[in-house]
């Protein structure tokens, strides 16, 4: 088990954490491996509650969920945080961000999906072309997914890159009927996070 010591005016709480310590490992080194490298304490927590969001959607545990091709990363099951005896900086803020999912409100605005950098390399070759009837970004959220990217030279491979407008929208191409619209909601180090709306019954 995964308890929690919080400080609740002079006395301290311990909170029993709705998961085993070994999926605490298992979900951590997760988050770890899909943040970048940036050690960005904020991309871990978003991370973190968007999977959690989509967990409760589907009325699973956010472990059944990075189990499956949810999460890209490989090897999950046998994957962990190394002891604490061998820590670096990141490993803690991907321990922090999953404690924050379970004793804290969501930030992102029940944000769905997140992207790294891939979204910018398959531009509409990615998934999600095939999958909603439209994405948007508003721009200033896409120059900062940009810049932190660094991956500026491949904003050409876009239909419509934001370059004046307010907004950055493409159509989709869904291979079925599927009535969503997908909109970025933030930045965070090197990840992009999506709200999904439906937009015709």
């Amino acid at each position: 088990n995964v308890y929690v010591a919080k400080l609740i005016g002079t006395h301290i709480e311990l909170i029993k954490l709705n998961l085993t310590h070994t999926q605490f490992q298992v979900v951590s080194y997760i988050v770890k491996t899909e943040a970048s490298n940036l050690d960005d304490k904020e991309e871990c927590r978003w991370i973190v509650h968007t999977a959690n969001n989509n967990a409760k959607n589907r009325g699973m545990s956010i472990y059944d969920l990075l189990m499956t091709s949810f999460s890209s990363v490989e090897s999950k099951i046998n994957s962990r945080l190394k002891p604490f005896s061998n820590i670096k900086n990141k490993d803690n803020l991907a321990r922090e961000a999953v404690i924050d999912a379970f004793l804290n409100p969501d930030p992102t605005g029940n944000a769905m999906f997140w992207d790294g950098k891939d979204f910018l390399l398959k531009g509409e070759a990615h998934n999600k072309f095939n999958e909603y009837n439209e994405l948007t970004i508003e721009k200033s959220i896409y120059d900062t997914y940009l810049s932190k990217s660094k991956l500026s030279k491949f904003a050409k491979i876009f239909p419509a890159p934001p370059l004046k407008d307010k907004f950055w929208k493409a159509n989709g191409h869904p291979i079925k009927v599927v009535f969503y619209s997908i909109v970025a909601v933030a930045t965070k180090g090197q990840t992009i996070f999506w709200v999904i709306y439906r937009t015709q019954k």
